[in-house]
């Protein structure tokens, strides 16, 4: 009807696919995209705003730019109608987070050039593949991410819960009634690699949901020499990794990786283990942010902040558990948001 168009697409957790993003770069007049290379930050608002010479109208609440979003779901929103230039004052004011937006340091506008980085790194669907997901991508390592890692509030921690049995193999928990709480989305722990790139996770967060590292494991390791062998989870999780420098800036980004996990029963030890890269790059007692993803391509996103940075002080406080300290001065730490 002669108008134009100007949109801001979130692209946190691959929400957005290429196509999309193509579309609105044909169609509207402005287009950009906002992103955080921290999971626990998603770029959320539904906020449509509408200007002509003489009304406007600002329409905020939980509807998607989808067909059920703005059409057939059950819904909620606000709807301001503005008249103009009677009220332009007060339409400045409904209107005044979109200029806000513009100047925040996460926006980005984009070209056909910011698309095919963007998917080059990983950072978008495919609505040519199944379920917009496709076969797990291969390991891919990037020297830095596209966005900053902008300060951000501390999550709240969850209360500590009481350790449930854990069966230790995939028998004994078919035969007994397990119950499923309600999963956290995410654990915090530090963690300190070892020189073979092992990691050490935490048998008590386990105990307390083992449904969140899909425990027990229902394979087996195959052993080199003649040992038994070990509950292993198979297939490997595919994870996502990104860790940050002492700044809080992102320093080394890998995509795609298979996350080796292995239940060493006879020492009651949950152990991963991580590529060279990430060894390299890790410092020890450096907090794990470990969120679960399943979004068909990926398992777990590991965000990786080392002692000194901004967000390893906001984190620690959601550690809120002592892991047992094997004779050490000061014990790990985890918690869960």
């Amino acid at each position: 009807a002669g108008g134009e168009v100007a949109a801001v697409f979130g692209i946190d957790q691959r929400g957005t696919s290429r196509q999309a993003l193509e579309f609105s770069l044909a169609t509207f007049a402005r287009s950009y995209v906002w992103q955080h290379p921290n999971l626990l930050v998603t770029f959320h608002p539904k906020m449509y705003l509408f200007e002509g010479p003489s009304r406007a109208e600002a329409h905020i609440g939980s509807c998607n730019m989808t067909v059920g979003g703005l059409e057939t779901n059950c819904e909620a929103a606000v709807r301001l109608v503005f008249d103009l230039p009677a009220e332009k004052a007060e339409w400045a004011a409904a209107s005044a987070g979109w200029a806000a937006l513009m100047a925040h340091p996460n926006l980005r506008p984009l070209t056909a050039g910011e698309i095919k980085g963007l998917d080059g790194a990983g950072l978008l669907l495919d609505e040519t593949l199944p379920a917009f997901g496709g076969s797990p991508k291969q390991p891919k390592t990037h020297a830095g991410v596209v966005f900053p890692a902008t300060p951000f509030v501390a999550p709240s921690p969850r209360k500590k819960k009481a350790a449930q049995p854990v069966p230790a193999t995939a028998a004994a928990a078919s035969a007994a009634k397990v119950t499923h709480p309600s999963l956290p989305s995410t654990l915090l722990i530090q963690i300190v690699p070892h020189h073979n790139g092992e990691v050490f996770l935490s048998m008590s967060a386990v105990a307390q949901y083992p449904r969140f590292f899909n425990f027990p494991f229902k394979g087996l390791t195959t052993p080199k020499k003649d040992n038994p062998p070990y509950p292993q989870r198979l297939p490997d999780p595919v994870t996502d990794w990104t860790v940050y420098d002492s700044s809080g800036a992102p320093l080394l980004k890998v995509l795609g990786f298979p996350l080796n996990t292995v239940y060493y029963d006879k020492k009651s030890e949950l152990r991963v283990t991580i590529s060279p890269q990430l060894l390299a790059t890790i410092a020890a007692d450096s907090i794990l942010q470990m969120t679960r993803v399943e979004d068909g391509m990926t398992d777990y996103s590991c965000d990786v902040f080392p002692p000194g940075s901004p967000q390893f002080a906001s984190l620690m406080q959601a550690c809120n558990q002592e892991m047992p300290s094997g004779g050490k001065a000061v014990a790990r730490r985890f918690g869960w948001v």
